[in-house]
Formats: structure tokens, sequence, C-alpha cells
């Protein structure tokens, strides 16, 4: 059976990663344990001692907006700490199936600019990899600063609802089950990019008229849409569906109001 480190394990995607692959030998190596994969001395360390034949990298700082204003952090965690195991991989012979990339390679964010620079590291270098690019994952317990969980605590407040721009931007929304369904099925890829992302597409004024048929008291607050950010996202998911049989299975819609509900 297959070892594999899988880094970030305990953050919002990695809890479901987890729960998919838990019928391989998995260990997990995250900073709420103090395991930084900026400490290339304890990651070395560890190679020698449990012998990785696969390394799931979801390890990173993540988030458009955030990036942005703390963009040293996304540097040295996003491609300094994922160099770290590009060098540890090619040195003890272990695949990297680097999962934290991200749709935001397109945008002109921080955030999107150390995903491709991760990417790229990635593709350039001699090691056995796939990389896979998830485009907007929701479900329960995601993180806080994502529109769905956003909305939610700015409604709970009593706050108006941040809504940038004209409504007219979208994004093919991921469940995260679908997401991580994907990334083990990918595991028996070698140097192939996938995109993982959901088939429907909804704008933000579609989403804003979910909100408001569970929360009808619910105001908003137009604000000018973001220009690091990209307005629209929707992926080309043909080479997953070629390669892996995999395709979206969740309702999205409803997947949104569970979460809101």
């Amino acid at each position: 059976m297959s070892k594999i480190l899988l880094t970030g394990g305990k953050g919002f995607i990695g809890k479901y990663l987890q729960e998919e692959l838990k019928e391989y030998d998995v260990y997990v190596y995250d900073l709420v344990d103090g395991n930084d994969i900026r400490d290339k001395y304890k990651l070395d360390d560890l190679f020698n001692k449990e012998k990785f034949d696969t390394v799931i990298n979801l390890a990173a700082r993540a988030g458009v907006s955030i990036g942005e204003e703390y963009y040293e952090e996304f540097f040295s965690t996003n491609c300094i700490g994922l160099k770290n195991l590009i060098d540890l991989c090619k040195k003890h012979k272990a695949k990297l199936v680097h999962y934290s990339s991200s749709s935001a390679i397109k945008a002109k964010s921080i955030y999107g600019i150390t995903k491709l620079v991760g990417e790229k590291m990635i593709q350039n270098s001699d090691i056995d990899y796939v990389i896979i690019r998830p485009f907007t994952v929701i479900g329960e317990n995601g993180r806080k600063e994502m529109v769905l969980l956003k909305w939610l605590g700015q409604y709970k407040r009593g706050e108006k609802i941040t809504f940038n721009g004209d409504g007219t931007s979208f994004r093919g929304y991921t469940h995260v089950k679908d997401l991580v369904r994907g990334t083990v099925m990918a595991l028996k890829l070698s140097r192939e990019l996938i995109n993982l992302g959901g088939d429907q597409k909804i704008t933000l004024e579609e989403l804003w008229n979910i909100f408001k048929e569970l929360y009808p008291k619910a105001e908003r607050e137009v604000l000018p849409y973001p220009s690091f950010d990209e307005p629209g996202e929707l992926a080309d998911t043909s080479r997953a569906r070629e390669a892996l049989g995999w395709k979206p299975e969740s309702d999205i819609k409803q997947v949104i109001k569970n979460i809101w509900k």
C-alpha cells in the first residue's frame, strides 16, 4: 500500500480528503500541529523516517484578497515551502501530487501568482507529479472569508451584505466532496494537470437571489469589483472526464442552500 504524506491535512479540504483516503496509509502534516513545510530540515528528517511514496500538498496560504495584504506569508509558504517538498520528493524518490494549485492563476492577485509559480516549478522539475487545479471549492466548514460564509456571517451580525460589482461575475462552484473524489482518482496519473470544477455557471446576482429566498430581510451594499480578482471562472473538465471518468455529481445550488440553512 502506498504511504502518503498529506500536508495541510487538517484544513477545510484536508479533513474531507482524509476520509476519502481512509484505505491508504496516510501521515498528516499540518501547521496547527507546529509542522510547517517551510522547515526543510524537519521535513527531510520526516522523509528519512517514514519513506513516503506519495506527497499530496494541501499546505498553502489561500484567499485572493488576503494575499494582497499578507504577500510575504503567501510567497514563503506557497513558493518556498513547495520548493522544499519538490526537492525532498526528488531526493527521496517520492511522487508529488500538487493539489493546492488554484483556478486563481488566471487572476492578477498575489495568491494567483504564487500558485502559477508553484505549477511552473513542479512542471520544470524531474519528479513525477499530478497538478490538481480546483475551482471555487465550497462545503460545510469552509473558509470564513469566502462569499458563502462571509455573507452568512454578515447577516447574522446584522450587517449589510457586501456585493462586489454589477452581479454578472460568475463561478462554477465545486462541492468539496466532488473535489476530493477526483483527487484520489488522479493518484493513478503521471505528469498531468487536471481541472476539477463544477459545471453549473452561477452569477453573483443568482447567488444573491438564492440568499434572499432564505433570508428575505437581507440588504446589500454594492462595492466595486476587485481589480485583482477574476470576474468569471468555469472549469474545462474535459481532461478529468477523459482520463478519470470524473464529473461533478453534486446539485450545487442545493449544496449552497444547505450551507446557508
